[in-house]
């Protein structure tokens, strides 16, 4: 169970972490990332971070998956799936695919799929035989750098240079869904519950489209045609969008927007992940931060993450959280809430 050592010398890390904490506090100034201290008292900071289990390794891990078939690493070496939460790793026979994974996500049956550079575009993964199946009718001479799942057969993926492409029968075809957009790259796409998607551009900010892909308009966040680096959302209102400007936040599922933090510079979101009404987490270039306030406020938790770029967040069973990063995989267990 993800991690045994997180109950390793606890009374001694309070204690140097409480010192730390301390001497910021005495200082009367910020830290490192430009974020408060906590108010809170210095037995409840954040807990440290800890390397988990083999297999990724010290590599750069770009994305994690939580699905019912088991937990998977996208790392610089290829696709890793663990069954036991991290502890023990393996690799995929990402080998034999022709062109570097870019993209994976899960549909709504559990498979898991694969896109990958041009000109193979899209694969799906078949456990018993570890191997790969190419599914790509429509997507061919495509890259893949996005993949979402809708109910039942419906599949999204974002392309480089292509815009968005729609299935509907569980990826074996594919046709256009791009009407409205102004460029062929999509760098993110986010699926709300309810059903709205949106798709972000490299420099012409975040679209937004309710009737999967038919059409799409502007999501006016009020970042501009700034970069969205990161989406989230924990219900069908509330979405989350990291740009260059910072944080943005909509209450109505995109409809209207407002800045909640200023995160930008060194210490703009890489990934963010809610976990529920006002709990969001921020992968930064230096570690991980932390708001119980829908993103206002924001506590530093890179203990054992410091200067540690945090490209994905995904959280495990029994309030851990497992972070993918330039220097492998870690994992913590979350605080309790107040």
């Amino acid at each position: 169970m993800p991690h045994s050592r997180y109950n390793e010398n606890l009374a001694v890390r309070r204690v140097t972490v409480a010192c730390s904490l301390l001497a910021v506090l005495a200082a009367g100034c910020m830290n490192d990332f430009g974020v408060a201290p906590p108010t809170r008292s210095v037995v409840s900071v954040e807990p440290d971070w800890f390397p988990l289990g083999q297999g990724p390794g010290v590599v750069t891990v770009s994305s994690l998956l939580s699905a019912p078939s088991g937990l998977w690493a996208l790392a610089q070496d290829g696709l890793y799936r663990s069954t036991d939460g991290g502890e023990s790793w393996q690799e995929l026979g990402t080998a034999a695919l022709p062109s570097p994974i870019l993209s994976v996500a899960s549909d709504s049956s559990g498979v898991l799929l694969a896109g990958v550079a041009a000109p193979t575009a899209l694969w799906e993964y078949l456990p018993l035989q570890n191997s790969w199946q190419q599914i790509n009718k429509g997507l061919e001479f495509r890259a893949v750098q996005q993949i979402v799942a809708g109910p039942g057969t419906l599949l999204f993926a974002g392309t480089s240079g292509w815009g968005v492409f729609r299935s509907l029968d569980g990826g074996a075809t594919w046709s256009p869904a791009s009407a409205g957009l102004p460029t062929g790259d999509i760098v993110l796409l986010h699926r709300l519950p309810a059903g709205r998607l949106f798709a972000a551009t490299p420099s012409n900010g975040l679209y937004l489209s309710d009737d999967n892909g038919e059409g799409w308009t502007v999501a006016q966040t009020g970042s501009g045609n700034n970069r969205v680096l990161c989406i989230t959302s924990n219900s069908s209102a509330m979405v989350y969008v990291g740009t260059a400007a910072g944080l943005f936040r909509s209450t109505n599922g995109g409809g209207f927007w407002q800045q909640a933090s200023p995160l930008s510079g060194e210490t703009d979101c890489r990934t963010l992940l809610s976990l529920g009404p006002g709990r969001l987490f921020a992968g930064t270039r230096r570690g991980v931060l932390r708001s119980t306030d829908e993103g206002r406020t924001w506590v530093d938790m890179s203990e054992g993450l410091v200067g540690i770029q945090v490209n994905t967040l995904v959280p495990l069973p029994n309030r851990h959280l497992c972070a993918g990063t330039a220097q492998g995989l870690f994992v913590t267990r979350l605080p309790l809430e107040p």
